[in-house]
């Protein structure tokens, strides 16, 4: 807890497993075509949905899409898969990242990305 003073007070979180899985592709894979084959496992915070986005090596998005996981019902994990189409000039190697994005803050209340090797 932060304060401006007083004593320390500390206190330990139990430890959790990621709630993304990425199954396809992985590490190291080639991905040609301009289409990447996603999918996984997941939690999905809101609405069921996940951000799967394509950044090449300097970062860029050169692909995203929206995905919804396949769960019995809202709350509950299921399994999610997606063709992402991206654009890219120069083969080189990037990045398959699946977001879950708090609707509260904007920001990513869970993340998994795996390096791959991306050509046009």
């Amino acid at each position: 807890i932060f304060s401006p003073g007083g004593p320390e007070d500390i206190r330990l979180r139990e430890p959790h497993e990621e709630q993304i899985a990425i199954f396809q592709p992985q590490i190291g894979a080639a991905l040609s075509g301009g289409v990447a084959h996603v999918e996984g496992f997941a939690l999905a915070s809101f609405e069921q949905t996940l951000l799967i986005e394509i950044l090449d090596a300097d970062g860029n998005v050169v692909g995203a899409q929206p995905v919804i996981v396949q769960a019995p019902d809202l709350g509950f994990p299921g399994p999610f898969s997606a063709e992402i189409t991206y654009s890219l000039m120069n083969p080189g190697p990037g990045r398959v990242v699946v977001r879950d994005i708090s609707p509260a803050f904007g920001g990513n209340t869970h993340l998994s990305s795996v390096e791959v090797n991306l050509e046009p």
